[in-house]
C-alpha cells in the first residue's frame, strides 16, 4: 500500500510538471511513480502521453499497449494509440484501434472521423467511410473536419455539387480555413462555375496570403475566362510564394504565349525547366515560343529536348519539321513529319505539311500521296484538295487539277486564291462551277 501511495504521489507531481509544460521533469515523475508501481494502468498512459509529445512513438506506443493490458475498458487509451498509428500511416492498425474506441463509447465523434479517414487509405468501401462520417456529424453538428473529409470524397467521386454542399457546410463551422475555400473553389471549378471559383480563392488567399496553389488556381480560372493579364499576375504570386514552382511558371509562360508575349514565354519556360528539365511538354511549348519568333534554330534545339523526354510526343517531331520547312531543310522537314505520322496516323496536317515539302522538293506523286491520304482522313478539308490540285498541274495532269480546284472553290469560294484559281480554270478551258 505504501508504494501504491507513493506512486500516486510522484503522479501528482508528473501532472503538475506536465500542466507547466515542463515534460521533461513530468517524463522523470513518472517514470519514479511506475517503479513504486509497475501496475498503475494511468501511470503508463500518462508517460505514453510524454513520450508522444517528444515524437517518441515507440516508447508512447509500447506505454499505451501496457495500458491496455492493465485497464482494457479504458476507450481513450485505444483513440490515442490508434493516433498515433494514423500519423505513423499505420492505417489498419489504426483502424482497429479506433473501432474498439467506439465499442467502448458509441458517442466519440472523433473516433468515429478518424476512423473514417483510416478507411480513406486502407480503401474501405465509401459507403463505410460516410457512415462513420454521418455518425460522427450526429454527434457533433459542427463536427467541421467531417465536412471537409465528406466533401473530399465526393469530390474524388467527381460529385461536385455534393462536395460542395458539405464544403458549405465546412465553411459555416469555420469560416477561418482557407484551404476549405481551396477545395470548393476547384469543385467550382469543375463544374464549370469561374466566377464562384474566383470567389474562393481570394477568400483562400485574404486568410493565407503564403497559399501559392490558390494563386496558381485562380490564374487557371482567369485563363479559362481568357483574363490572361490577370492569369500572368497570379502566376507571378504563386512563383514568388514558392520559388521552386515549376507548375506556377509553366501556366505563366502557357499565359504570356497565348498573349503572344514570347520573350516572356520563353522567360517562364526557362524557369519553369531549371527547376525540372524532364517536363517534355514546357520544352515544346518553349520552342513553339522561339518558332513564333523565328528563332528556328533555338527552337529546333527544345523540339529535340522535347522527344528526348518523351519519344512518342508526335507534335514535337512536327514543331521541328515546321522549322527546318522554314529553314528551306525539306528532306530534314520530311523525315520528322514521317516520324510525327509514324507516332499519329490520324495526324491530318503532317500528311498536308510533309505533301507541301514533297511539292517543294518536286516530288508530285508523293506529294499527291499525301494530300490524298489528307483527304480520307477529313474529306471536308480545303486545303487538300487544293494542293493536291497544284501537284497535278504541275506533274501535267491538268484534268485531275481542274477537279480538284473546283472541289476546293466548292469549299473556299472566297478565299483569296479563288479568283487566281478561277483565271487558271478558265485561262485552260475548264469551267469555275464554284
Amino acid at each position: 500500500m505504501a508504494d501504491i501511495r507513493e506512486a500516486e504521489i510522484w503522479l501528482d507531481r508528473g501532472d503538475n510538471f506536465a500542466k507547466q509544460n515542463n515534460i521533461d521533469k513530468a517524463l522523470d515523475c513518472y517514470n519514479k511513480a511506475l517503479t513504486y508501481n509497475p501496475r498503475a494502468a494511468f501511470g503508463f498512459f500518462k508517460r505514453g502521453n510524454i513520450f508522444s509529445d517528444k515524437e517518441m512513438y515507440a516508447e508512447a506506443i509500447k506505454d499505451y499497449t501496457s495500458t491496455i493490458r492493465l485497464n482494457p475498458s479504458f476507450s481513450f487509451v485505444y483513440f490515442k494509440r490508434g493516433s498515433l498509428f494514423l500519423d505513423l500511416k499505420k492505417y489498419s492498425e489504426a483502424e482497429k484501434d479506433f473501432t474498439k474506441t467506439i465499442e467502448l463509447n458509441e458517442e466519440f465523434s472523433f473516433a468515429y472521423y478518424k476512423r473514417a479517414y483510416a478507411r480513406v487509405y486502407i480503401g474501405d468501401p465509401s459507403s463505410l467511410i460516410i457512415e462513420d462520417l454521418e455518425k460522427a456529424l450526429k454527434i457533433n453538428p459542427d463536427y467541421y473536419q467531417a465536412y471537409v473529409l465528406m466533401g473530399n470524397l465526393f469530390f474524388d467521386k467527381k460529385d461536385f455539387d455534393t462536395a460542395i454542399e458539405n464544403y458549405d457546410k465546412a465553411i459555416k463551422s469555420n469560416p477561418n480555413d482557407a484551404k476549405v475555400f481551396m477545395s470548393r473553389g476547384l469543385a467550382h471549378g469543375n463544374l464549370g462555375h469561374y466566377r464562384e471559383a474566383l470567389s474562393d480563392y481570394t477568400a483562400a488567399i485574404a486568410l493565407d496570403a503564403s497559399l501559392y496553389l490558390a494563386y496558381n488556381y485562380r490564374g487557371l480560372i482567369h485563363a479559362k475566362l481568357e483574363n490572361f493579364a490577370n492569369a500572368v499576375k497570379d502566376f507571378h504570386k504563386s512563383t514568388k510564394a514558392k520559388p521552386d514552382f515549376s507548375e506556377g511558371y509553366k501556366n505563366m509562360g502557357i499565359s504570356y504565349y497565348t498573349l503572344k508575349d514570347y520573350d516572356n514565354a520563353i522567360d517562364a519556360f526557362t524557369n519553369s525547366l531549371a527547376i525540372d528539365n524532364t517536363q517534355a511538354q514546357v520544352y515544346l511549348m518553349r520552342a513553339n515560343a522561339y518558332y513564333n519568333k523565328k528563332d528556328y534554330i533555338n527552337s529546333i534545339v527544345d523540339y529535340e529536348e522535347a522527344v528526348g523526354n518523351d519519344p512518342h510526343l508526335a507534335a514535337a517531331y512536327f514543331g521541328k519539321a515546321n522549322a527546318n520547312s522554314a529553314l528551306n531543310r525539306m528532306r530534314e522537314a520530311v523525315k520528322d513529319y514521317s516520324r510525327a505520322i509514324s507516332i499519329n496516323n490520324e495526324f491530318l496536317q503532317a500528311y498536308i505539311n510533309r505533301g507541301n515539302s514533297y511539292l517543294k522538293l518536286k516530288y508530285f506523286s508523293k506529294a499527291k500521296e499525301d494530300f490524298t491520304l489528307a483527304i480520307e482522313i477529313d474529306s471536308d478539308h480545303w486545303l487538300p484538295y487544293l494542293n493536291r490540285g497544284i501537284s497535278y498541274r504541275e506533274d501535267g495532269e491538268d484534268d485531275l487539277a481542274a477537279k480538284d480546284f473546283n472541289e476546293f472553290l466548292k469549299r473556299q469560294p472566297t478565299n483569296t486564291n479563288a479568283d487566281r484559281i478561277r483565271r487558271w480554270l478558265d485561262k485552260n478551258g475548264y469551267p469555275a462551277l464554284y
